[in-house]
């Protein structure tokens, strides 16, 4: 949900019933609103919102991991071009920048009728000895534009992010000296 919302022309209308009020008598008044605002794509609107994948868990200093690949499938059915970035997270959930990521940077507009998957492939790769993240951040930016204008949100649109997979493009190096020297 936006954090802020800008209504403008809005229409108020006010059943004309008439009651008989009576002196002297103690009356309980009760009003009930009901606001009925459709969501709908402005020219101003910028959508922005993170998405973690943790826990992977990829604690690999020790064996000389230098990339890995997580594959994914992103779903969009929001009519609106998505740029898409990512960082790396450690164990905390604070952002790593001591690793290189490539991906494609965009999914084009979808809607629920006509979904747009984009199967996307993020590459992770780190010049230390090895690779020490436990996640993933990634964030899809859109803004609107004249074409989009005017359409209504709904609980039918969103993104989803299926089919992911993790591998190891490089393999695994691992040092017997490096456990030879902990049992001494």
């Amino acid at each position: 949900m936006p954090d802020r919302f800008r209504v403008h022309d809005v229409d108020i209308k006010q059943a004309s019933d008439f009651i008989s009020i009576n002196a002297g008598t103690t009356y309980n008044v009760t009003l009930g609103y009901n606001v009925y605002a459709p969501l709908s794509f402005g020219k101003d609107l910028s959508l922005t919102f993170t998405q973690d994948i943790e826990n992977l868990g990829l604690d690999y200093e020790d064996v000389g991991i230098a990339s890995l690949t997580l594959d994914m499938v992103l779903v969009n059915t929001i009519p609106l071009t998505f740029e898409i970035s990512a960082v790396c997270l450690d164990e905390e959930g604070n952002e790593i920048r001591q690793t290189r990521i490539k991906m494609s940077d965009s999914i084009k507009a979808g809607s629920p009728e006509s979904p747009m998957e984009l199967p996307l492939t993020i590459t992770v790769e780190n010049d230390l000895d090895g690779l020490n993240i436990d996640g993933l951040r990634l964030q899809m930016t859109a803004k609107s534009n004249a074409e989009y204008e005017g359409i209504c949100l709904n609980n039918k649109q969103g993104f989803e992010i299926n089919d992911i997979v993790l591998s190891l493009p490089d393999g695994v190096k691992i040092s017997l000296e490096d456990f030879n020297n902990e049992e001494e």
